[in-house]
């Protein structure tokens, strides 16, 4: 059940809620990071969610800021910690 609505929340995702979500954790991100953190999200979302994000996350250090991209980790685990039993 989750995961249907995991799926329809994802396509619905736009880089206006990752702005947002960003701004309200307290991340800077750029419009080109948005997009960037949107289109891993939209291709890779089963994988962050449920496998081994390790590769992605690889990626991502490439192509963000640093420390936008320390503290997305950060948050990444702690809202996988927060929300594990509903995955």
């Amino acid at each position: 059940m989750y995961k249907s609505i995991i799926k329809n929340y994802i396509k619905k995702l736009n880089v206006e809620d990752v702005l947002n979500f960003s701004l309200k954790n307290n991340i800077n991100l750029s419009e080109v990071e948005a997009n960037i953190i949107l289109n891993y999200i939209k291709q890779d979302y089963e994988t962050i969610i449920y496998g081994d994000p390790k590769n992605i996350f690889n990626e991502l250090k490439t192509k963000l800021d640093k420390e936008n991209y320390i503290k997305i980790i950060n948050i990444y685990y702690e809202f996988k910690e927060k929300y594990k039993n509903y995955l």
